[in-house]
């Protein structure tokens, strides 16, 4: 409730954008103070994360306040186990508003140095160098005014896979909210990502629709995402167009990067999330860019949803030659599985009853986020919780059946 309300505020005017900050800052203050330490891990470590996935989603109505998006994007950093951290951003200060200042708390800065996160003494010589870095940028963009929720649950369970990952240590996560397409050519250019995921609803034929400066839909043109890639042709391994009827700009990108994953329909919100994590997951394990993609399909499938076809991996020419086709011939589609025709009988009705209920679903999520009304909250969040009741006893029902 507390975001909903600020988030409203950002966009009132200067007094109700001020107090949204003062109460950013006294709730990060508040886990600065506090900073207790139990098994190596900071109790307060989750209030810290929210905060700041707060401050990021609204960084364009925060772009008065440069101290607090510094400070968040550390602790994101942080929290996210990255890897050469600057000792000079943490131990510095960050200027809020008068009287305000944040620092990182002195237990977490602690436990940096002991986990060996901050750069220490150079290195005796003939020691091992530790493994190359996968860096990851997710691009989140809404367009088409759908509900944020999607977005941050996709963003969310990106970041639970990579951090619970065994492999965790390879990986470093950049996060980039409500993205215009300067934002994209500059995230991808200061961050050198091997993985580049756009996570949104709106693309076409024509192109990806993100945002201008003023907040309206930009078009950004199937060969304008293909050029900017080649320019990234040496560095960007796989692209992941986490979105509605993408493959169209997945064949075109797919000239120049070795991986792209696009949607060939249109693919609900849950389906997308279980391809996010499931992919990630895969990777996290060590496993290779087509199993990680057979996997999350195969995610998509275990949840109980029929769009495990809507994904596509089109292999560029890099990742052709090296699986030993020298051939030089245009990206293809991975080959899929046919389509198998729907089921019939009781289980085929089960099946469409928990697709129906799923919508239902999310579409009740969506309405919560937009409400700020008390009473209409608590009638939804009791419609949420009996369709999930509806859900798992319709799914035990379906298990049961031979």
């Amino acid at each position: 409730l507390a975001t909903q309300q600020w988030a409203a505020m950002l966009y009132l005017g200067v007094s109700e954008r001020q107090q949204v900050v003062d109460q950013i800052t006294d709730g990060f203050r508040g886990v600065e103070t506090a900073g207790a330490m139990v098994g190596g891990e900071l109790l307060d470590r989750a209030e810290l994360a929210r905060l700041a996935q707060i401050t990021q989603t609204f960084q364009a109505q925060l772009a008065d306040y440069p101290g607090l998006l510094d400070y968040a994007r550390l602790v994101n950093e942080v929290q996210m186990g990255r890897d050469g951290i600057a000792i000079e951003r943490v131990e510095q200060s960050y200027p809020v508003a008068p009287g305000k200042v944040l620092r990182l708390p002195s237990s977490l800065r602690t436990e940096l140095v002991a986990r060996g996160r901050l750069p220490g003494p150079a290195q005796p010589r003939g020691q091992v160098e530790r493994p190359r870095l996968t860096k990851v940028l997710v691009l989140a963009f809404n367009s088409n005014n759908t509900s944020q929720l999607s977005l941050d649950q996709e963003v969310r369970i990106i970041q639970v896979a990579l951090t619970q990952a065994q492999q965790r240590d390879r990986f470093e996560l950049d996060l980039r909210w409500a993205v215009r397409p300067r934002d994209v050519e500059r995230a991808i250019l200061e961050l050198n990502p091997q993985i580049v995921h756009f996570s949104g609803h709106r693309t076409g034929e024509d192109g990806l629709v993100l945002e201008d400066d003023q907040g309206q839909p930009q078009l950004v043109s199937t060969a304008a995402l293909a050029g900017l890639f080649e320019l990234f042709a040496d560095q960007v391994q796989c692209v992941l167009l986490n979105a509605c009827y993408s493959a169209v700009q997945g064949q075109a990108i797919a000239q120049h990067i070795p991986y792209v994953i696009g949607m060939k329909q249109a693919i609900g919100d849950i389906a997308a999330r279980e391809f996010a994590v499931g992919f990630y997951d895969a990777l996290g394990a060590g496993r290779d860019m087509e199993f990680a993609f057979r996997y999350a399909c195969n995610s998509i499938q275990m949840a109980g949803l029929r769009e495990e076809l809507t994904p596509v991996l089109l292999r560029g020419q890099t990742a052709q030659s090296s699986s030993g086709d020298t051939e030089k011939h245009e990206p293809k589609l991975t080959p899929q599985p046919p389509e198998q025709p729907p089921e019939t009988g009781k289980k085929g009705r089960l099946q469409t009853e928990i697709a129906l209920l799923e919508e239902k679903l999310q579409r009740c999520f969506e309405q919560r986020l937009l409400t700020s009304d008390p009473d209409r909250l608590v009638t939804l969040e009791r419609l949420e919780k009996k369709l999930e009741e509806e859900i798992a006893a319709k799914r035990d029902q379906l298990q049961k059946l031979p």
